[in-house]
């Protein structure tokens, strides 16, 4: 004889079912944490609150570091690890981050020979974007530059080139040191935890451009519009991506944009050529709103077989190609041209040269420092 069992005799035994999967969900997740934390636990998944909170010193985080930033090159390319983290560049770079008090980070890079710009990249910041030299983590790439900085008291990495790069890889790779080097700063900001924002110096800000990367929360990478290199802006309908204006996100996204950039060969001399080789590479494909007519008007989205989300800004918003004076960019991008090749003189003409004309005379004869010279030296 059949007995029938209510289901309310029943709901115990579920009970105690249902208990013994979540305790045993627990408990795997545990050891898939012990065994395998680098799955578990990817270091690109936003730590930057966990870092930038706690102030915790990232200095484990550079485990294994020579084989996790070869940068666009399958053959070793940097200094060993143990060098990295003696370096007195990498010890300056751990006390600027301590000191930040955000996930962003606003990248740039000079030299002596780009000393002029830089002050004008630093005076528009100031002046248009409200942005400090505190905001800003600079890269001095030779001794001249590094003392000048330093010696008015304006916070900056000074990294040379043998400091990052091994003495034997010159035969390894066509790519220049300068973008070397903020290629891997970048990526290794990325592996702690930060978004990098990276300018070039001629990319003038206008705007805080903060809040607008802000509105594309679901891009890995957010950027202006370029046509270099050529081949590629023409198979993809007239635009590439331009490193002068762009923001690499730390998703899990881009770290395997980044672990991916090992795979590619290529002779390109800069990361511009590179970055838009590998987004090719990884069969990018292109979207654009069907109302817009042309891609410079519009925001353009691209997504990557392995799912990166790239976006390109209008050039309405940060102008690269045809830079009109008083339209309300955020960046000013101009293009220098064989009529006006100068960069400085360009920026001037489209009313966004914002350094007095005696400002070497100020710098050289001020005992003001820090951001308070930058704006001792503007022109407004």
């Amino acid at each position: 004889m059949l007995k029938i069992i209510s289901m309310s005799s029943l709901r115990p035994i579920w009970c105690l079912w249902f208990l013994l999967i979540c305790l045993s969900g627990f408990v795997i997740s545990i050891c898939f944490h012990k065994w395998f934390p680098v799955i578990y636990h990817q270091p690109y998944l936003n730590r930057s609150y966990q870092i930038v909170k706690s102030k915790q010193d990232p200095h484990h985080l550079l485990a294994n570091i020579n084989s996790s930033l070869t940068f666009l090159h399958s053959k070793k390319l940097f200094i060993s690890s143990s060098r990295f983290k003696k370096s007195h560049w990498m010890q300056k770079l751990m006390h600027h981050l301590q000191q930040h008090n955000s996930n962003q980070v606003i990248l740039i890079t000079a030299d002596h020979l780009y000393e002029d710009i830089l002050f004008n990249w630093l005076a528009a910041a100031h002046l248009k974007a409200h942005i400090t030299t505190h905001d800003v983590l600079i890269l001095s790439l030779d001794d001249i530059l590094c003392q000048t900085l330093l010696g008015y008291d304006i916070e900056t990495v000074c990294v040379r080139k043998h400091e990052v790069i091994d003495s034997s890889a010159g035969m390894h790779t066509s790519l220049s040191h300068v973008w070397i080097i903020r290629c891997m700063i970048t990526r290794l900001l990325n592996y702690w935890g930060y978004d990098v924002l990276m300018f070039d110096l001629d990319a003038v800000l206008l705007k805080d451009p903060r809040p607008l990367f802000e509105q594309f929360r679901q891009s890995d990478i957010i950027g202006s519009q370029g046509k270099y290199p050529f081949e590629l802006s023409r198979e993809w309908g007239g635009v590439t991506l331009c490193m002068g204006a762009v923001m690499f996100r730390s998703t899990h996204q881009t770290a395997i944009f980044w672990e991916n950039s090992k795979l590619l060969h290529s002779n390109a001399q800069d990361d511009q050529v590179r970055v838009n080789e590998l987004l090719h590479q990884s069969a990018i494909k292109w979207f654009v709103a069907k109302d817009c007519h042309g891609f410079s008007h519009c925001t353009v989205t691209g997504l990557t077989k392995e799912g990166l989300n790239v976006t390109l800004l209008s050039q309405d918003i940060i102008c690269r190609q045809s830079c009109k004076k008083d339209h309300g960019y955020y960046i000013w991008h101009g293009r220098a041209s064989r009529s006006n090749p100068s960069k400085m003189s360009k920026a001037r003409e489209g009313g966004a040269w914002f350094l007095r004309k005696d400002w070497k005379k100020i710098l050289h004869s001020t005992s003001v420092t820090g951001n308070d010279l930058i704006v001792k030296m503007s022109n407004e």
